[in-house]
């Protein structure tokens, strides 16, 4: 199975896709999502926690070499014929190149499929979104019950303060068409890239993923 790299749009499914290739291949993949192990780094007591705190605290970006790093340091860790799983990263032109040297060094072999919805379903799914405060599961109003979690089943949900703020909103997408897009069409070039239209129901997307990995 080659190496994944899921990318798209804020809400454009991946989290989802992210839960179904994990539940199915578990015993041959590793996951790296960024925000998870930032979140992890940040609720540490020590230098690292502080400063990955300070930095997400203040709505900033953490440096691209720091995330390299922290890629680096998740290649370094894992054991040999697993395959990986990337959601989150790389996000931006730097953080691209750090990312490509890594893979080839290791000798992996990976593909970037990247799940297509346009800004007003994001829009859309953004405001609709919903976090499980216990496990940290994301859910959807619109394909959810969501008087308790479809994970571990706490009644303790909320919505993200930027969740609610279509200006937020408007400027994490702004980020992403600013930031990201370029990584992808650069990564087009590379061809290493595949488009999955985002708007099919969640088991057709799953089997098209399994189809382009195998």
């Amino acid at each position: 199975m080659k190496d994944i790299v899921l990318a798209g749009i804020q809400w454009s499914g991946k989290w989802t896709q992210s839960a179904l290739l994990l539940n199915q291949f578990k015993d041959s993949l590793r996951y790296f999502e960024a925000g998870g192990i930032l979140r992890a780094l940040q609720s540490k007591p020590n230098a690292i926690g502080e400063y990955v705190s300070s930095i997400i605290n203040s709505w900033a970006l953490l440096p691209d070499q720091f995330m390299v790093k922290v890629f680096d340091l998740f290649l370094f860790g894992m054991e040999e014929g697993k395959s990986i799983l990337v959601d989150g990263f790389p996000r931006q032109i730097a953080q691209m190149h750090g990312f490509v040297e890594r893979m080839n060094e290791y000798k992996r072999d990976f593909v970037v499929i990247v799940l297509d919805i346009n800004k007003e379903e994001a829009v859309k799914r953004l405001t609709s979104r919903r976090m499980c405060k216990s496990c940290g599961a994301i859910l959807n109003i619109h394909l959810h019950a969501c008087d308790s979690c479809t994970e571990c089943g706490s009644s303790d949900l909320y919505q993200r303060v930027d969740d609610q703020d279509l200006d937020a909103i408007n400027t994490r997408i702004g980020l992403f068409e600013k930031e990201t897009l370029p990584v992808i069409q650069h990564l087009e070039w590379l061809g290493v890239v595949k488009h999955i239209n985002g708007n099919q129901p969640v088991e057709d997307i799953f089997e098209e993923i399994k189809k382009i990995i195998w």
